[in-house]
């Protein structure tokens, strides 16, 4: 069993140790592992922390769901990992784990459950309860969180700092530039759809001029008040009304305009950075996608370095193809792993994370930062996140900082206008705010954080031994890094 699945135990404890900061040494079952991951049965003298893998599980990987998972071990999955102890002995000579956690870990973060939900015409899931409530505790990186307070009980290590300057987390914040420049022929039924006769003014505005969506200045100037900087994502490839009638819903601007190109100056020489924000289609191949990277990369004078998909539109029937074309056409970080209509983090990881390629059995090379927040999710979809927004986002923010994990937000560009959106940049103001006031959160451009978490990863694994596929030794020493 530990050969079959060999890359992905390997690839589950890579996350997990990583995560950590512990370099590891992968050795034989006879050598007294400080860590062990054996079936249940297995003696591994002087093991200090054993953990039981658990065949049926890893045998039954694709079919495997979340209430499936509840069932076997009769509890209430999201809750076990981030409150109760169970599958968590106190510690002894030998602690030893009955559940396998680092399946759980695994199916998790991998995306397995996805097959299993249904879906809407753009490729948005539909959640369960269960479902929501696992993103929004970030089961995977509790469970990981769990296991590293267990590990730091009873093995003596130095790890490498998480995030700089003794910070317990990080946030990131970026704007999807979707409609930055209004379309009066359709800008002003679409105010009527949301405010409905309390709207008229407004759209009378819009018509006349008085009010717009071009509020760069807006953004910057807010954020550089707190000391932040954040990421803008264009999309190169301009649509039309036609095409959005008929099922592409892209923007409508050009990156190449001379009004664009003066924006990009502004942006660049302000510390903001500027990134992807691929078309609805672009998961269609490697040139399409290709194509709109180098596109922005001339039109801004600068490397692209992340992206985060128009519409949350990654390829419907198998996003991890689409995750492989980030990885082809070189992007550092990609920010599309997120739920349309809920807060929380897709994968149940608030940590950034390298995904596994389930099809080749190996590690992608660009990094996924999870996003927890879309500003719509407490607006047009505030029906699946019932209660006050503040506490919602205040209670997203503990979580990442309880995981060592990171908080990244996408607000759309064009809402900054308090009279055609009440309330969304207020609210935005105020998670500022907040994110500001704690000393326990590293603030920077999304590009920043995944230089940081690269660098640190490459550290942990230079000073490492063993994990690296398939391999049926999973017997773990702790080394200094």
């Amino acid at each position: 069993m530990l050969d079959e699945f060999g890359s992905e135990i390997c690839w589950a404890w890579r996350l997990l140790l990583s995560k950590i900061g512990i370099a590891w040494e992968q050795t034989a079952i006879h050598s007294a592992p400080q860590i062990a991951y054996v079936k249940a049965g297995a003696p591994v003298p002087g093991a200090k922390f054993v953990i039981h893998a658990d065949v049926e599980k890893w045998r039954r990987l694709p079919t495997m769901r979340l209430a499936s998972i509840q069932r076997m071990h009769g509890c209430d999955y999201p809750v076990y990992a981030d409150q109760k102890d169970v599958g968590f002995p106190d510690l002894d000579e030998q602690t030893i784990c009955e559940r396998d956690c680092i399946f759980d870990l695994f199916w998790l973060a991998s995306g397995y459950e996805e097959a299993h939900l249904p879906q809407n015409r753009f490729g948005h899931f539909s959640l369960t309860e269960q479902n929501q409530e696992s993103c929004r505790r970030a089961v995977g990186s509790a469970i990981g969180a769990k296991l590293e307070a267990h590990i730091r009980r009873f093995i003596d290590f130095e790890p490498v700092a998480p995030w700089p300057n003794g910070k317990k987390a990080a946030a990131c914040f970026g704007h999807d530039v979707d409609y930055p420049q209004v379309k009066k022929s359709i800008e002003p039924l679409r105010i009527l759809a949301r405010q409905g006769k309390g709207g008229v003014a407004a759209a009378k505005d819009v018509l006349s001029g008085k009010r717009t969506h071009w509020h760069f200045q807006s953004w910057m100037d807010l954020e550089k008040s707190l000391g932040f900087r954040s990421g803008f994502y264009f999309v190169p490839v301009k649509g039309s009304l036609l095409q959005y009638a008929l099922g592409r819903p892209d923007p409508f601007y050009d990156i190449n305009s001379q009004k664009f190109r003066k924006l990009f100056d502004i942006l660049l020489n302000n510390g903001f950075e500027v990134g992807l924000h691929a078309s609805y289609n672009a998961y269609q191949s490697f040139e399409k996608f290709d194509g709109e990277k180098r596109k922005l990369a001339q039109a801004c004078g600068s490397p692209v370095l992340g992206n985060r998909h128009h519409y949350w539109h990654l390829d419907p029937q198998n996003s991890d193809a689409t995750l492989k074309i980030h990885e082809s056409v070189g992007l550092l970080y990609d920010s599309s792993l997120n739920h349309e209509n809920t807060v929380g983090w897709r994968r149940g990881l608030s940590w950034p994370f390298f995904p596994y390629l389930k099809e080749e059995k190996r590690q992608l090379q660009t990094l996924q930062l999870p996003n927890c927040w879309m500003d719509d999710h407490l607006f047009g979809h505030k029906k699946y996140n019932p209660g006050d927004p503040v506490e919602i986002l205040r209670n997203a923010l503990d979580t990442a900082k309880k995981q060592g994990g990171c908080f990244m937000a996408d607000v759309h560009g064009y809402v900054y206008d308090s009279v055609l959106f009440p309330g969304w940049s207020d609210l935005y103001r105020t998670l500022l705010e907040i994110v500001a006031a704690r000393s326990d959160f590293w603030v920077d451009t999304p590009a920043n954080i995944a230089k940081f978490y690269i660098e640190r990863y490459n550290i942990i694994l230079k000073n490492s031994a063993g994990l690296e596929g398939n391999d049926s030794r999973f017997n773990i020493n702790v080394v200094s890094a």
